[in-house]
């Protein structure tokens, strides 16, 4: 089956065709396509009843966990543009970035589940 390369299509048919299959384990938490579709989806709602819109850019600091693949998958599910921030990076890098970056509407911190 041929199915196009953009990043929505493919994610959807992933959530649709392997539901019950693990997408990801973080820290020894195992979540499924479903489950991973389901967060996302929450995201991007949050995201819009933020006032995000298409071409928003979003800051999005998180370290390379569940949260960061949902903050892709999310931003993306509400057309905006996603800015992620290395956890790694001082203070006047993230600055530089935000400024440079153009950002507009949100900026998000997250805690992963690696506590």
């Amino acid at each position: 089956m041929n199915a196009p390369l953009v990043l929505h299509h493919f994610f959807g048919r992933a959530v649709a065709l392997y539901g019950d299959k693990t997408a990801m384990i973080c820290s020894g938490r195992t979540v499924t396509y479903r489950e991973l579709g389901e967060r996302v989806s929450r995201l991007a709602n949050g995201l819009r009843g933020l006032g995000v819109r298409k071409g928003d850019r979003v800051a999005y600091l998180a370290p390379n966990t569940l949260e960061m693949l949902e903050g892709f998958y999310g931003v993306f599910e509400v057309g905006g543009v996603m800015v992620p921030l290395n956890t790694r990076l001082k203070p006047d890098d993230y600055v530089f970035i935000l400024n440079h970056s153009e950002k507009r509407k949100c900026c998000l911190w997250i805690r992963s589940c690696m506590g």
